[in-house]
């Protein structure tokens, strides 16, 4: 009997975040990092920081300087017996002609159930690369090696049940590819595009039986205003989403992200606006100059329209750009 519990409660803590994020599937990226998420999550075309790689890994060339970045999130935080969070480390490092590189991880955590991924991210200009004369837009191209991992903590009972009767982990290997493009400025701002292809061979993931990762592919648009008012680089992005879920029924599922952000203060504050699906939301960063470091703070929350008793979900973030 507390074997069949604790699965039921499993089961029902995961699909608190699975059905606001419009997914039935293992590894589907519940929104790491809150600069992106303060943004709807419309961040494809943008990806200009270290949380380029979960969005879109050829955005990484844009980072001029090695980045670090930290994140933490805690979902859906009110609701009884549910116990959801996020973690996610990044590092970028340019390397000139050659190109740029970074490393991540991220954690995600339910109550009995934990997946992990880690990426190891390339991305080249390509007008750097096939040395491009004249009026080429700036494009690049970029993609992830990833090994995924998920287990589930087992207790006396749990430990005996057939469902694990071949383990209570399972890990695989699969990439993302993306580009990312930049178009010419004009004296109002300049506009990005970008599309990115994640998990592309669909692994299989199941414990007992087949449960394959979820195709993403998300493409994007961004507009970038040098100045309005007193708003500095005020970028307006929007990101559609279509992800192709391996079950008996073939599911598929397209949604649509919208966002903003504006700075402030000659560009130490910032604020962040946007909604997906899943919910509205909202957030700020905050930038401080140290000689050679760029620190910065980010909050986003994240408010469900389809659950109440909750606070919402909040992320943090802290990087360093050297």
């Amino acid at each position: 009997m507390r074997s069949r519990t604790v699965k039921i409660l499993m089961l029902i803590n995961l699909s608190a975040l699975f059905a606001l994020s419009d997914s039935y599937a293992v590894f589907k990226d519940p929104g790491f990092g809150a600069r992106p998420m303060a943004m709807g999550g419309a961040f494809t075309a943008v990806a200009d920081d270290s949380n380029a790689p979960l969005y879109n890994p050829a955005g990484i060339t844009q980072a001029g300087n090695p980045q670090i970045g930290l994140s933490y999130a805690k979902l859906f935080s009110g609701l009884e017996n549910v116990d959801l969070s996020l973690q996610y480390f990044s590092a970028l490092y340019p390397y000139g002609e050659i190109g740029s590189f970074g490393i991540s991880w991220t954690d995600f955590s339910a109550n009995y159930h934990r997946e992990n991924t880690v990426n190891i991210t390339y991305a080249r200009s390509i007008e750097r690369l096939f040395r491009f004369k004249g009026n080429w837009p700036e494009i690049s191209f970029g993609a992830n090696a990833k090994y995924l991992s998920h287990s589930y903590i087992l207790d006396d009972y749990s430990r005996n049940d057939p469902v694990f009767a071949s383990g209570s982990s399972k890990s695989n290997f699969t990439a993302d590819l993306g580009l990312w493009a930049k178009l010419k400025a004009n004296k109002f701002g300049v506009a990005s595009a970008g599309i990115a292809v994640k998990n592309i061979t669909q692994p299989d993931m199941g414990i007992l039986t087949e449960d394959n990762a979820a195709a993403e592919t998300r493409v994007g648009a961004a507009y970038k205003i040098r100045k309005l008012g007193s708003m500095k680089n005020l970028i307006i992005a929007s990101d559609l989403v279509y992800r192709n879920i391996v079950t008996e029924q073939r599911e598929k599922n397209i949604s649509l992200s919208l966002g903003a952000e504006a700075w402030f203060l000659n560009e130490m504050l910032a604020a962040r606006l946007g909604g997906n699906s899943g919910g509205l939301t909202c957030g700020f960063g905050v930038k401080k100059n140290f000689g050679d470091y760029d620190i910065i703070f980010d909050y986003a929350l994240l408010w469900p329209l389809q659950l109440i008793s909750t606070t919402g979900s909040h992320r943090v973030s802290l990087s360093c750009g050297f």
